[in-house]
């Protein structure tokens, strides 16, 4: 006689690159006691998907009050697969609760919704015929596709089932073994010292740009002397070379008061400063604007509001509407909610009640679009994508199905729908930066793996000039 089981699909926080969501199946340890696992020690077991098996781990810990099953499995050929992928070509979702059919070592997975007919064919010996049936309540189904994905459509990319992550060695090597390359960097950034190597290079050009994430922003604090000077160093690398804003920094934060957004406000009512004076220091095509915007800038933080603090709250709105829908966002995910807020606020949004601001409070970055309101959270700590042009224009080369692919879509619809707003521009700076995470090397911040990007689209591979050289890593093959 087979033992009935039930779980419910869960999502763990991450996706695959090409585009999977890591998912597993957790059963409550309180009923998991007709399932063959033992504490601490992983139970070879053999899932079964309709007339598919595959080979699999059931895990547990004293820890944890739930089994899971391990998200890697194995085909009868031996090819190492995902459960995520499995499950999304079958059309599971997170938080579907399923039915595990078990005989010893076996466990067939169904949807919970067959359970009935199971449960009448195992009495009468016969084979199971499963009747999937469509969520019941419309109403409910809206809500809950907030953070869920719909993967019918999703195209298989070429490197499916094998993981893909950019080759940070082959740019490193790239950026330094091209002599011209290598001077240019070392003029741009202003490095002291010729690098002896390629992780030399690339140590000193992350040094300059000044960006290592932090654990936890959420729980850091930061005065508006910090912002304003994270904001200045936002909108002064905007369409210039970051030596131009290194070189002009010392004079920026003299006539700022050293990033004192009250004295640079006082300054400007005073007539002591204008924008015409910043702009002097930032030059380009866009040196009027930005200018304004500094200006912009110290006039928001110049008044009695901790803005940090905002950030803080609007971190912890997501996070609560994200457990309304029993979901947990990543510190990236929540950075990229954030940075779709105060990129262009929605109206009316859901989470409004969970702000302590006034409602007259300016929530929208001065000068700021999703890309530079990126530039400025990073500037801040947050690790995350920044996808600007030659970063989109490289990944377009590169991951031209993972990027078709519905399932990315989906996921950027997902957070479109929690940040409250629908926007061309939206959809396309997510779908990058989501990509960009999957695809970034274990232990390498994103920030730091989208700056090599950047430097190799800008130096190496420019528009109309790029390579067919592979700055990719295929694992798994």
């Amino acid at each position: 006689m087979s033992t009935f089981v039930n779980g419910v699909v869960r999502y763990v926080g991450s996706h695959y690159a090409d585009g999977a969501p890591r998912l597993e199946i957790w059963i409550p340890i309180n009923q998991a006691s007709g399932l063959p696992f033992r504490f601490n020690e992983p139970v070879p077991v053999e899932l079964k998907f309709e007339q598919t098996k595959y080979r699999a781990l059931l895990r547990s810990t004293t820890d944890n009050p739930y089994v899971w099953v391990s998200p890697t499995l194995y085909s009868s050929a031996g090819v190492r697969l995902t459960l995520g992928r499995v499950l999304t070509e079958l059309a599971f979702r997170p938080n579907e609760r399923v039915r595990l059919v078990i005989n010893g070592n076996a466990i067939s997975v169904h949807r919970e919704d067959a359970k009935n007919k199971l449960r009448e064919s195992d009495q009468s010996g016969s084979s199971p015929h499963l009747a999937v049936t469509p969520h019941a309540d419309s109403a409910k189904m809206l809500r809950t596709h907030l953070l869920e994905f719909e993967p019918s459509g999703f195209v298989p990319a070429k490197t499916q089932g094998r993981q893909v992550t950019i080759d940070i060695k082959a740019i490193k090597r790239k950026l330094f073994d091209t002599p011209i390359v290598r001077v240019r960097l070392q003029r741009d950034y202003m490095l002291s010292t010729a690098p002896a190597d390629s992780d030399m290079l690339v140590d000193s050009l992350l040094t300059s740009l000044s960006q290592t994430p932090v654990k936890t922003p959420l729980d850091y604090s930061y005065t508006n002397a910090n912002v304003f000077r994270a904001v200045v160093k936002a909108l002064g690398s905007n369409s210039r070379a970051w030596a131009s804003f290194l070189k002009h920094e010392d004079s920026l934060a003299e006539m700022l008061g050293g990033y004192d957004p009250s004295y640079t406000f006082n300054a400007v009512q005073r007539g002591e400063l204008r924008s015409e004076d910043l702009a002097k220091c930032l030059r380009g095509q866009t040196s009027g604007k930005d200018a304004n915007a500094i200006l912009q800038w110290a006039n928001l933080l110049a008044q009695d509001v901790d803005y940090y603090d905002f950030i803080r709250q609007l971190g912890h709105a997501y996070q609560c509407l994200a457990n309304n829908y029993r979901e947990s966002l990543t510190d990236n995910e929540l950075m990229l909610c954030i940075v779709g807020y105060i990129g262009n606020p929605p109206k009316n949004w859901e989470g409004e009640n969970f702000l302590k601001v006034k409602k007259h409070f300016n929530r929208k970055t001065p000068g700021m679009s999703y890309v530079l309101a990126s530039e400025f959270m990073r500037n801040l700590g947050w690790d995350g994508f920044k996808p600007d042009r030659h970063v989109m224009r490289l990944f377009d080369r590169w991951l031209p199905e993972q990027l078709s692919s519905q399932l990315l879509r989906d996921r950027s619809q997902r957070l479109t729908m929690l940040i409250g707003r629908k926007d061309i521009k939206l959809s396309a700076y997510l779908k990058y930066s989501l990509i960009g995470a999957d695809i970034t090397p274990d232990n390498t911040p994103f920030s730091h793996a989208d700056n090599l990007v950047w430097l190799l689209g800008a130096y190496v591979e420019k528009k109309g000039r790029e390579s067919n050289h592979s700055y990719l890593a295929i694992h798994g093959q």
